[in-house]
């Protein structure tokens, strides 16, 4: 009974797949996995070998992409797992049906199943150590529990909230300790727990040969050790009262409306084991570390933190589910039928209710934003980035190995071993009072002398107390030295001629150059205003269901041509492009005596073009 679950789940997650990079950690993590480097802490070592061998084999679509699908099969596997445990615990098909697909749908599983993460790959190894937990104990404790050592060693490999599980363990083998007891069996124990650590041998290896993606540069003792525990987010574990709260608010959230009926069975089904209170005991304490380490950590991606006790619960609620149905059947076994059907239709709301908003199989954002950044940097520019955000042009500069003459700068100098040398200087430099990291990054990036471009998105900084400037490219932003500009004032509106676009005709997705001519007064400077382009009709700006400008874009007047990225819900046909001016605050008055000026027409055809294909 664990495969339909799993089969289930394995083909809406590939329905509901990523086609390519998404925002977070997923660019930094792919871009490591096929570079041999080494990511954020704990750097995920047996993650790195496994996919890279996995990327290496299925040699399909797009990097990404095909991680993102490994995601998918071990997300399955964990539910197989799950149902699985169920089954063997309480031998009744519909609990584990219940177990395996009601975890599988919970909002928090889904959403890390659809992109290449860390998240499914922990919960198949949870899932494997319950099950070698539960076949040890069901068997009396009197086999060797070396498989289950060796289980252990192998997830904190992968990922530090294995430890999390360590309480629960120790309590049960403490409690069977006269019966596998024996120096020979406790050192065979520890060799197998211990064999796998020898995995974090690559992490230092990998480091060593400067790899694009080097996180913390991890080649001395302190730096490893500091990496592997995850030494810099310590900070965000806080115990309080109020950290707790919102905690729990967001493990509420990763369940969903049906992870709650979930989460009232697996209340139901922890009362139920009183018959076995060791196990009941274990699993109890396994759930209570789980959900309050997840309630504790406050970090951006705090739900993917509650999987692990969200997988206990699912397990915890199958045996709620058995024991619902076994009482059914004695007390009420006309609503036996009843009670069947819903155990089955429930996984199959929560498909359905989490279908919309966790299908990625058409978001390009990521990708689009990135591939316009690329082609609207000028030659030999470095990338300026702040964080995540930074992520997907890493992926296309160093995975991709998209235009090499372009060099990615983080802004806390913590994604590579090297950079530049007046930026390398910085790392770890004593800072003035009171100066911003950020800032001194981007002054020292643009005294490099080459072009700077960094990503609309990024949060606007006070640039001006750097002595910089931040000027629309159209898909990025140009940072420069401020040029101070004495005021203007305007004699009479520029008139919009024409508009010329390259290509004439395009796809959605589709990045295009785009060039004005403009006609001024003789004599008079270019005036300092803003143009807004926007792709409509004559009817009107193209709008989408949120009525909102698929397409509006804002940059100087100065800066001509400009590079503009087609929404990807922009139709076939024949777009006009409408233009407005502004100055300060205010809107000037165009030609034609309206604020939007109709201005050049534009061919949107058909189709999409492939992924990561720079258009010019």
């Amino acid at each position: 009974m664990a495969l339909p679950p799993a089969a289930l789940a394995l083909v809406v997650y590939l329905h509901t797949q990523a086609p390519t990079v998404t925002w977070g950690d997923v660019p930094e993590l792919v871009t490591a996995v096929l570079g041999g480097g080494v990511p954020h802490p704990t750097g995920y070592p047996s993650y790195l070998l496994l996919g890279r061998a996995w990327a290496a084999l299925f040699a399909v679509g797009d990097p990404a992409w095909r991680l993102g699908v490994l995601s998918a099969l071990c997300s399955a596997g964990a539910a197989a797992a799950t149902a699985a445990f169920t089954l063997r615990l309480c031998r009744s098909r519909p609990a584990a049906w219940l177990a395996g697909a009601g975890l599988a749908f919970l909002p928090a599983v889904w959403h890390n199943a659809t992109t290449a993460e860390v998240y499914g790959l922990h919960l198949l190894i949870q899932g494997a150590i319950l099950l070698l937990w539960l076949r040890w104990e069901q068997r009396g404790g009197r086999d060797s529990p070396w498989p289950l050592a060796l289980a252990l060693g192998l997830g904190l490999t992968h990922h530090l909230m294995t430890l999390l599980l360590l309480p629960a363990l120790l309590l049960a083998l403490a409690t069977r300790l006269p019966r596998w007891w024996c120096p020979r069996r406790l050192l065979t124990c520890a060799l197998a727990g211990s064999l796998p650590l020898l995995v974090y041998a690559y992490l230092p290896w990998a480091a060593a040969r400067q790899p694009a993606v080097s996180w913390g540069h991890v080649v001395t003792p302190r730096l490893f050790w500091l990496h592997v525990t995850g030494g810099a987010y310590h900070r965000y574990l806080e115990f309080d009262a109020e950290n707790l709260s919102s905690g729990a608010q967001v493990l509420g959230e990763s369940l969903g409306p049906v992870g709650l009926v979930l989460l009232v069975l697996a209340v139901l089904g922890a009362a139920t084991l009183g018959q076995d209170r060791r196990l009941q005991a274990g699993l109890v304490l396994a759930w209570l570390s789980t959900a309050a380490f997840a309630m504790a950590y406050r970090v951006v991606d705090q739900a993917a933190f509650s999987l692990p006790c969200l997988q206990i619960s699912a397990c915890l609620a199958g045996l709620g589910t058995a024991t619902v149905l076994a009482r059914c059947r004695q007390r009420a076994p006309r609503a036996l039928p009843w009670a069947y059907a819903l155990v089955g239709v429930l996984p199959l709301a929560a498909a359905l209710q989490g279908y919309t908003q966790q299908d990625r199989s058409a978001r390009f954002l990521p990708h689009d934003e990135a591939l316009g950044l690329l082609a609207a940097a000028p030659a030999h520019a470095l990338v300026y980035t702040m964080g995540p955000e930074g992520f997907v042009p890493l992926y296309a500069l160093e995975a991709l190995g998209l235009r090499p003459d372009m060099e990615l700068v983080d802004s806390m100098l913590m994604v590579r071993d090297r950079y530049p040398p007046a930026l390398e200087a910085l790392r770890g430099a004593q800072l003035p009072p009171g100066s911003d990291p950020q800032l001194l990054v981007a002054r020292a990036a643009v005294d490099t002398g080459r072009p700077v471009v960094c990503l609309p998105r990024m949060e606007d900084l006070d640039w001006a107390s750097a002595g910089l400037e931040r000027v629309s490219l159209g898909a990025a932003h140009r940072l420069r030295l401020a040029v101070p500009r004495p005021p203007r004032v305007l004699v009479e509106p520029p008139r919009i001629e024409s508009v010329r676009f390259e290509p004439q005709a395009a796809q959605p997705g589709q990045t295009v150059r785009v060039s004005y001519s403009w006609q001024l007064d003789p004599g008079q400077p270019p005036p300092a205003v803003a143009v807004v382009a926007m792709l409509g009709s004559e009817q009107g700006v193209l709008s989408g269901d949120d009525g909102q400008p698929l397409l509006g874009e804002s940059h100087d007047l100065g800066q001509s041509p400009v590079h503009l990225t087609l929404p990807r819900e922009t139709p076939p046909g024949s777009w006009r492009w409408w233009v407005a001016l502004r100055s300060g605050d205010g809107w000037l008055t165009t030609a034609s005596g309206e604020r939007f000026q109709p201005s050049g027409t534009l061919e949107v055809v058909a189709g999409a073009p492939p992924l990561w294909t720079l258009p010019l």
